[in-house]
C-alpha cells in the first residue's frame, strides 16, 4: 500500500548562516573564531559562505569554541546536504517523466500502490520506490541482469507492466514464511496439489497449497496481471534455500491455473535458480533462454 508522501524543504540553507548568526550575538569576529579554533580565516569565511562543508572535527571545534553541542553542526550540515541532494535529484526526475508511460500507473494507484496524484514526480518517485530502485538506470540493470528472463515472442509485452507485476509478487513472497527448500519435500507436496485439483472449495484449496508449498522452501502467491504483463507463471530463486512460484490472473481458466502451476514447479524442480522463467501459457519451450 502507497505510503503518505512526507513533505521536504525545496530552500536549502547553508548552517553557515546559523554560524555567522551566532557570532553576531555572541559579538566574535570571524577572525577571531579563526584564531580561537585554530582554523584558517578563509576556511571560516568559507563555511559561513556555504562554500565549504561542516565536518565532524569542524563541529567538535566550534563546540569548544562557542559552546554549541557538536551535534548542532553536524545535523544542520546532514540537512543541508539532503535538501540539496533532494532538489538535485527532483531536477533529475523532472527530465525523465516520459518514463511513467512505460508502467501501468493507473492500475498501481487503482491497488493503491503508487500515491493518487497527478504530480509526476511524486509518482516517479513512488514508483522507483516501489520498484525497489534508486534509479531507472539501475531498473535496466536489473530486468537485465539480475531478472533476465523470457516470453512467449508472441506475446504483446510490455516490460514495465511485466516487472511491477513480478515485482508486487516478490514483495507478496517475503511476506511469507517458508522451511528451507528441500527436493523431496516438495516432490511430495506437489502430489498433494494434485489432489486439491478437485477440491470444491478455492479458498480451502488456495489456503493449503500455500502451507504445503511453504512447508517445503517455496513460495506460492498468486497476483492480479496488469494491461500487457503478459505473463501466466514464473518461476524463481529469492535466495539460496528460498523458491517462489508467481501465478498470474491473466487467464481465468481452473485448467490454465493448474497447468501453468506445474509448469513452474518444473522450474524449480530443475534448481535453475540463475534464471527467471516467465511463461506463457501457449509456452512449450521449456529450454533455458
Amino acid at each position: 500500500m502507497a505510503t503518505r508522501e512526507k513533505i521536504y524543504s525545496d530552500q536549502a540553507t547553508p548552517p553557515g548562516e546559523s554560524l555567522a548568526e551566532l557570532l553576531e550575538v555572541l559579538g566574535i569576529s570571524q577572525r577571531e573564531l579563526a584564531v580561537r579554533s585554530g582554523r584558517p580565516e578563509q576556511a571560516i569565511s568559507e563555511i559561513i559562505n556555504g562554500k565549504k562543508a561542516i565536518t565532524a572535527e569542524t563541529a567538535l571545534q566550534l563546540e569548544k569554541v562557542l559552546g554549541t553541542p557538536s551535534s548542532f553542526w553536524v545535523n544542520l550540515e546532514s540537512r543541508y546536504q539532503e535538501t540539496l541532494a533532494r532538489i538535485r535529484e527532483t531536477a533529475e526526475l523532472a527530465e525523465q517523466e516520459a518514463q511513467l508511460d512505460a508502467f501501468p500507473i493507473r492500475e498501481m494507484k487503482q491497488r493503491g500502490l503508487l500515491p493518487d496524484t497527478r504530480d509526476k514526480g511524486a509518482l516517479l518517485k513512488g514508483l522507483l520506490g516501489f520498484l525497489g530502485v534508486a534509479s531507472f538506470d539501475a531498473l535496466e540493470a536489473r530486468q537485465a541482469g539480475v531478472l533476465g528472463y523470457r516470453v512467449t515472442p508472441a506475446a504483446r509485452v510490455s516490460p514495465g507492466a511485466l516487472f511491477v507485476w513480478m515485482r508486487e509478487g516478490e514483495l507478496a513472497a517475503a511476506e511469507i514464511k517458508t522451511q528451507p527448500y528441500d527436493q523431496r519435500r516438495f516432490m511430495l507436496a506437489l502430489r498433494e496439489l494434485r489432489a486439491l485439483t478437485i477440491e470444491e472449495s478455492w479458498p480451502v484449496a488456495y489456503s493449503r497449497m500455500v502451507e504445503v508449498c511453504a512447508g517445503a522452501g517455496v513460495a506460492l502467491v498468486i497476483t492480479r496481471s496488469y494491461p500487457k504483463s503478459g505473463a501466466s507463471g514464473v518461476a524463481r530463486w529469492l535466495a539460496a534455500d528460498k523458491a517462489m512460484i508467481q501465478l498470474s490472473t491473466r487467464r481465468n481458466y481452473v485448467d490454465m491455473f493448474w497447468f501453468s502451476l506445474f509448469h513452474e514447479a518444473k522450474h524449480v524442480l530443475a534448481r535453475q535458480k540463475r534464471r527467471v522463467f516467465v511463461n506463457d501459457i501457449n509456452d512449450q519451450d521449456d529450454e533455458e533462454a
